[in-house]
């Protein structure tokens, strides 16, 4: 069972963050510059050794006591002077063009990088003003951070390769060609697998769920219900409706992916042994608040925003996660500057998704009650809950039963009878900390959710669940409920055995666990 605190409220700058980013994102730079500086020094002082020593032979003079000649013969007055004819003065002039341009170079680029850490910081800022800024400003700062990340590690690596260049000239007299090519072409591919991998950061969710689709034809209780609230709800209906065995409700406009198939527009997905434990009712009402996601601006917020800021953050994960195998060597190492920028960006909106994402909760949550009513608005919350840890306990039973060569041939069934037999105490315990399973989204706790709906937690805990009768099962609305509970059954304890959740060390056993679950 996961748990979560998700009333918890970030900083809207995480400084610590900030701070690494900005020690990790300038060394370069600066030492580019330093080493332009170094340099330019190194060549004036070298060019005046030169011309002091040259004065001094020729004419037994030192023009260190003569600065008007000093002034005359700089290497900057030689350099300006089109009339010049030494081939020595030309390259010292050539070369301390080209390290002013390193220095130009790595200044500019010391000035982009503050000026994306602050345009990332002002995006998260003016986001916070409404729900409207913050669907354009996430998704302008989200394009602007990966365009701007991709070209600081060019341009980091430029300066890399140049600086290691010029200082092995200018400081050990040597350069190791073969290193810096090499340094070239390592710096090359991880840029361009920089790029290519920047442009994931802003791909959308997309929902996998182990559930079979049911078909308007074949179903038409279930949609006639559904397409009622839909419309009480004053939004569109689903265009698909998924059941599966896992214990979620959710409405989703990401594409998703089930054992039928990928669907794409709108899919609500319900859980069938909930629905063995829900009444009409209360099924109503928690459908109703789903649907609440999609009512007004809270549409925009979960089609447009919700979708690519799960996924921005899953990639980041993703990738941070294949840093941390250690797997791709150097390169991996290019990858977290930035990674760290991109942690940058989403955390300067992470305060604000969250309080957005617990307003959104709260008002869908109103929706569902007044479909439903409060009491089975309440009672359905409590009840997702609550009854969300059976599911853990069921598969463990699944697990068992597998390795003693047996199968549970409905699980939801099994589910529900878990849930009438087992004393409310057991699932009231620590029930504040825990919420319901969802692909893209996240809820307040439930204490949080009881208060909005003029209930308290503490009532909600010294009353019995409500235990619903046969006739009102919500699980009656759907035609044939039972032969799709088996089927699934039979499918979650193939894919235990075909994923290795569950060892079966005999052949016998096996043999006779695929017999059943064929």
């Amino acid at each position: 069972m996961k748990s979560k605190d998700v009333s918890f409220r970030p900083p809207f700058i995480d400084l610590k963050l900030l701070t690494i980013v900005v020690l990790i994102s300038l060394p370069i730079p600066i030492v580019s510059w330093l080493t332009a500086v170094g340099i330019q020094s190194r060549i004036e002082s070298t060019y005046e050794a030169a011309i002091i020593e040259a004065v001094q032979k020729e004419k037994g003079v030192d023009i260190r006591q003569h600065p008007d000649v000093m002034s005359e013969l700089s290497l900057d007055s030689r350099c300006w002077d089109y009339k010049e004819t030494s081939s020595y003065i030309k390259q010292l002039c050539s070369t301390r063009s080209d390290i002013s341009g390193l220095a130009t170079f790595s200044m500019l680029t010391m000035i982009l990088t503050g000026l994306v850490i602050f345009g990332i910081l002002a995006c998260g800022f003016v986001g916070r003003l409404n729900r409207f800024l913050l669907l354009v400003t996430f998704r302008i700062g989200l394009w602007f951070s990966q365009i701007s990340v991709a070209l600081l590690v060019l341009l980091n690596a430029g300066l890399a390769i140049a600086t290691i260049y010029w200082a092995e000239s200018w400081f050990i007299g040597r350069v190791h060609v073969g290193l810096i090519g090499a340094l070239g072409l390592v710096a090359g591919l991880t840029a361009l697998r920089i790029v290519i991998a920047s442009f994931k950061f802003a791909h959308k969710v997309h929902a996998r769920v182990f559930g079979k689709r049911l078909g308007r034809v074949d179903y038409p209780s279930l949609w006639n219900f559904i397409e009622t609230i839909a419309k009480e709800s004053r939004t569109t209906p689903p265009d698909h409706i998924v059941v599966g065995l896992e214990p979620s409700f959710f409405v989703t406009e990401a594409q998703v992916t089930c054992l039928d198939g990928n669907l794409k527009g709108r899919t609500l997905f319900l859980s069938l042994p909930f629905c063995r434990v829900l009444s009409r009712k209360e099924l109503a009402a928690i459908v109703g608040h789903e649907f609440g996601h999609f009512v007004g601006m809270d549409t925009a917020y979960s089609r447009w925003f919700i979708p690519v800021y799960r996924g921005a953050s899953d990639t980041v994960q993703t990738i941070s996660s294949q840093i941390g195998n250690g797997s791709n060597g150097l390169q991996s190492i290019a990858f977290v500057p930035p990674l760290l920028v991109m942690n940058l960006f989403l955390s300067s909106f992470a305060r604000l998704e969250n309080e957005v994402s617990r307003e959104r909760e709260l008002a869908a949550d109103k929706l569902g009650s007044l479909i439903a009513g409060s009491d089975n608005m309440v009672s359905g919350l409590v009840k997702v809950y609550a009854y969300s840890k059976i599911w853990e306990f069921t598969q463990d039973q699944m697990k068992s039963a597998l390795q003693n060569g047996k199968v549970l041939t409905n699980v939801s069934a099994h589910f529900a009878a878990v849930a009438q037999v087992l004393p409310d105490d057991v699932f009231k315990k620590g029930l504040d900390q825990v919420y319901p399973s969802h692909p893209t989204d996240s809820h307040p706790s439930l204490a949080i959710r009881l208060q909005a709906l003029g209930s308290e937690l503490a009532n909600v805990l010294g009353r019995d669940l409500k235990k619903v009768v046969e006739s009102e099962c919500a699980v009656h609305l759907i035609e044939n409920f039972e032969a799709l509970e088996v089927e699934l059954s039979e499918l979650e304890n193939y894919k235990m055995i075909k994923t290795g959740v569950v060892e079966i060390n005999t052949p016998e056993v096996e043999s006779k666990v695929r017999a059943e679950t064929a």
